[in-house]
């Protein structure tokens, strides 16, 4: 069995839908255009074969997973919350696995800031620094996710 398998079904899907979030923190919202959507799925399988281990798992089930736009619509955990919530299951799998599944999603989201970007070959100064949140956000150093609010 693997990795992602042994994950309770509430965490699998939140594995499943962090690259949805990490889309709606480069485009600013949470509703997805067909088109926009059709980025993110090129953005993942192109990122599927450079990952590993429980990042690789993650993002072929999200890919596997016909209803997960549905699925991200009802959710309704904002984009933050759910990335840290992302972020804390990989962290319970170890801090390989966390590594795993935040490069996984920092690549996705490098993909589709490239699409989105110039001639869809570079990435916007705005979405290079969305980008620089969201790898703190998912804590790619292996601290605890919740230092970002420690303070509030």
């Amino acid at each position: 069995m693997t990795l992602y398998g042994t994950l309770a079904r509430s965490d699998q899907q939140t594995l499943r839908l962090a690259p949805l979030w990490v889309f709606s923190a480069l485009v600013g919202r949470t509703r997805l255009e067909t088109w926009e959507l059709d980025a993110l799925w090129d953005a993942v399988r192109a990122t599927l074969p450079t990952t590993t281990r429980l990042g690789s798992e993650a993002l072929q089930a999200t890919l596997d997973d016909p209803g997960l736009v549905e699925v991200y619509e009802r959710d309704g955990r904002p984009v933050t919350t759910g990335l840290l919530a992302a972020a804390t299951v990989a962290a319970g799998c170890g801090a390989g696995a966390a590594r795993s599944v935040s490069s996984a999603l920092l690549a996705v989201g490098e993909g589709i800031a490239r699409a989105r970007g110039p001639f869809g070959r570079s990435i916007s100064r705005q979405d290079a620094d969305t980008l620089e949140l969201l790898a703190e956000i998912l804590d790619v150093d292996g601290a605890d996710p919740h230092r970002l609010f420690a303070s509030v």
